[in-house]
Formats: C-alpha cells, structure tokens, sequence
C-alpha cells in the first residue's frame, strides 16, 4: 500500500512537470487571448487541483501544501516568468 502511494505521488510530479514544460513551450504557438486565460486557469487550478486530489488529500495533509503549487503556477503564467524567479530569490 505504501509501495502505490509512493509510486502514485512520483507519478503525480513526474506528469505535472512535463505538464508545466509542455505549457511553457506551447505558449509561442498559442494565440495571446487563448494563452492569458486557459495557461493561468490550467496552472493554477486544474494541476493543483489534481495535486490536492492525488496528493493531500490520500494523505490527510493539510489543504495548505496545495499554496506552493499554485504558486508555481502563478510564476509559469506570468509574461516574464524570469523576473518571477528573480522576485522570488533573495537578493545578495
């Protein structure tokens, strides 16, 4: 039982990472008025929702592991995700 939770979970990371890739590199092939509402709305609801799903939920965590998510989401969907990162890191 241990062994499927285990392997359910790094599936569930593996998929949304090559969901969050796919998103990323698809948006210059996307027209502007589709990519500013369906890329937010897939990134920060419908992975996280699978991420509560799949994730918090089986395990009883609390439904604020699901805010990092969504925050990720939030840094992929911007226009300059790079300047996201930057806001994020610490300045030196």
């Amino acid at each position: 039982m241990v062994q499927s939770r285990k392997a359910m979970t790094a599936g569930f990371f593996g998929a949304a990472a090559l969901l969050y890739v796919y998103g990323v590199l698809v948006t210059a092939h996307i027209p502007a008025d589709v990519a500013a509402v369906a890329l937010p709305l897939d990134f920060m609801v419908g992975i996280p929702a699978c991420f509560y799903l799949l994730v918090v939920r089986p395990r009883a965590l609390t439904p604020l592991a699901v805010i990092p998510v969504i925050w990720l989401g939030f840094g992929l969907s911007l226009d300059d995700p790079q300047g996201f990162l930057r806001a994020l890191s610490p300045e030196v």
